[in-house]
């Protein structure tokens, strides 16, 4: 059975579907120190990428210190079965004060790619969300039982994760366009759409909610490829750089507006980008890295919990690649 946390689907609202009034007041952060029960109670976090891999692993590692997670993707099957995961991981019994809402663990599916995409779902966050019992099946679907209780979603939306990224191998010259600008497009342009979007959500909750400002905060997923370089990952290398170009020039913008920006730098990891790899060149980056093995999805998350609760990280770039970058 899982936790006592609610499971949400949000449902986006065409152009065409009226937009309902709403109220939303902020909750209170409780604290920001990971020797605390709760060090994120009252935190909603939105992870893009959040079905899979990486950026699944710090939904359910922020889920476990009692935030609140939207994941979004492409797969609502995918997505479904990832929101009971990461729901698993909260609290069986919630720790934070009274004050603070139950955590609830939703999914929105979407191509991030699009700036259309992200301008709805900033709208639809705020929107009356479905409940997805955890008894329910993939393909059935309960309304609310109690819409007055839980008319809105109950914290606003403190953190952002772009952990969303596709790579598709190949030299640049003999890749097709369409690959190419799948991988720039998903990598960059996504991050760069939601970053943009749900930057002004983000400087909006500071500004209304001042015990909150230094809490608030985006962490975006580079590569170690972004400043390495690799043979046959030219596209993926250069979207990967450009995320970090980005997060260096919106900690300086964001920062006094109360949203910190920092980056994440993984090398190898064990996901299914790595488990696809062949034997041979697995084997070679093995000997490469000075830890002599791959990283895994859990100390990946670690880092995302440091930049999620340490008020003074801003442009703050954590390298996690075993040494590789050293050598």
């Amino acid at each position: 059975m899982l936790p006592r946390t609610r499971l949400r689907r949000f449902n986006l609202p065409t152009a065409s579907a009226p937009r309902p009034a709403f109220r939303h007041t902020p909750a209170a952060v409780s604290s920001y120190h990971t020797t605390s029960p709760a060090p994120l109670a009252g935190h909603h976090v939105l992870i893009a990428g959040g079905s899979r891999g990486i950026g699944k692993a710090i939904a359910s590692r922020l889920a476990a210190l009692s935030a609140s997670t939207t994941i979004v993707g492409r797969n609502p099957s995918t997505l479904l079965s990832a929101t009971k995961e990461i729901a698993s991981s909260a609290p069986a019994t919630p720790t934070a004060p009274s004050p603070e809402p139950l955590p609830t663990h939703g999914y929105v599916a979407g191509d991030i790619s699009t700036k259309g995409f992200w301008e709805m779902l900033s709208r639809s966050l705020i929107l009356r969300h479905t409940v997805v019992p955890s008894t329910a099946s993939e393909k059935q679907q309960h309304p609310d039982p109690d819409p007055q209780a839980h008319k809105f979603d109950p914290s606003p939306l403190t953190i952002l994760v772009n952990a969303a990224g596709v790579t598709h191998n190949a030299l640049l010259v003999r890749q097709t366009a369409s690959a190419a600008e799948d991988v720039v497009q998903t990598n960059l342009m996504g991050t760069v759409w939601g970053c943009k979007v749900l930057g002004k959500v983000l400087i909006g909750n500071a500004r209304r909610k001042k015990d909150v400002r230094g809490g608030l905060s985006i962490a975006n997923v580079s590569s170690l490829l972004a400043v390495q370089g690799g043979v046959g990952s030219a596209a993926y290398a250069a979207s990967k750089a450009g995320v970090l170009g980005l997060t260096r020039a919106l900690a300086g913008e964001m920062g006094p507006l109360g949203v910190r920006v920092n980056a994440i730098v993984p090398g190898y990891v064990e996901t299914d980008m790595t488990a696809a790899m062949q034997t041979e060149a697995r084997e070679k980056a093995l000997e490469r890295i000075p830890l002599k093995r791959f990283g895994t999805v859990e100390e990946i998350a670690d880092a995302a919990v440091f930049l999620a609760t340490n008020q003074y990280a801003n442009n703050c770039v954590i390298n996690l690649d075993g040494g590789l970058s050293a050598i």
